[in-house]
């Protein structure tokens, strides 16, 4: 009777024991790993191919390097293939990933290939003829006004002007630029650098800067309308060589044709 009581206690300890503190195997609790449809946390440095840290999401990386935060702190990032802004290499890359993740991923032509017939050159320094030959329907038309006459005196481009004469359908307007004087042609910044009356010219310099980006309309683009204006503008960079009097305008982004080493830091996964 006492050996019977006893195999049925060690019976029951074993029941407890495999029921109440259950399988290993069967408790074990499946990893989250990134899937289409997740909204995913993450950090990340964005490195060209030279060597220049271009994006990162960590405040003090991006004050060591002078440049901006992209983030302060980590994105949220939507994995779908319907995403435009993200890289569908990058979605590749995060897919399957689990939470916690810490991977390098590298991106080629992330901004687009080099185009080189998106770069145009034009003089830095250039002449600017002090009389001017104009339609009276053109000049009409630039001052918004319907009485063109002899002497006319007026103040266009930064400077003032006259017209000392017209003649079948044509004035001729004499500016009387000053030196320093400023004025915008084609989207950018020109400034008269000299003037020279006997000769009847002026030296304009373009007034950028080595390396400046400006908003610009695309050469050749039509711009008889504000939205056409607008639809083509895009991002140039300058760049100034003064010794060969040369100005070069890059409608290209400035790192198309680079690869970008992407390192990242899965922080969360949000199934939605």
């Amino acid at each position: 009777m006492m050996k019977t009581g006893v195999h049925l206690l060690s019976l029951g300890l074993v029941l407890i024991l495999f029921f109440g503190f259950g399988c290993t195997e069967d408790q074990h609790t499946e990893k989250v790993t990134v899937q289409q449809g997740d909204m995913v946390k993450l950090d990340y440095t964005m490195i060209l191919d030279n060597g220049t840290l271009i994006a990162t999401t960590f405040p003090d990386i991006a004050k060591a390097n002078n440049i901006t935060p992209s983030h302060n702190g980590p994105i949220t990032l939507f994995i779908s293939p319907s995403e435009k802004q993200i890289p569908q290499i990058l979605i590749n890359e995060l897919i399957g990933k689990e939470n916690g993740t810490h991977g390098v991923v590298v991106i080629p032509n992330l901004y687009g290939q080099r185009d080189e017939s998106l770069v145009y050159t034009a003089p830095y320094r250039y002449r600017l003829n002090l009389t001017e030959n104009v339609s009276i329907q053109t000049l009409e038309h630039r001052l918004n006004t319907d009485n063109i006459t002899e002497g006319m005196e007026f103040h266009e481009k930064g400077w003032n002007s006259t017209v000392v004469n017209i003649t079948d359908g044509y004035a001729t307007v004499l500016r009387r630029p000053h030196v320093n004087d400023t004025f915008v042609m084609n989207g950018v910044a020109q400034k008269i650098v000299e003037v020279h009356e006997d000769e009847g010219y002026a030296v304009v310099q373009v007034d950028v800067e080595d390396g400046e980006t400006l908003l610009l309309p695309l050469p050749g683009s039509s711009l008889n309308s504000t939205k056409e204006i607008l639809s083509a503008l895009r991002r140039a960079v300058i760049h100034v060589d003064e010794k060969n009097n040369r100005l070069t305008i890059d409608f290209n982004h400035p790192y198309a044709g680079h690869f970008v080493t992407v390192e990242y830091w899965i922080r969360d996964i949000v199934r939605t």
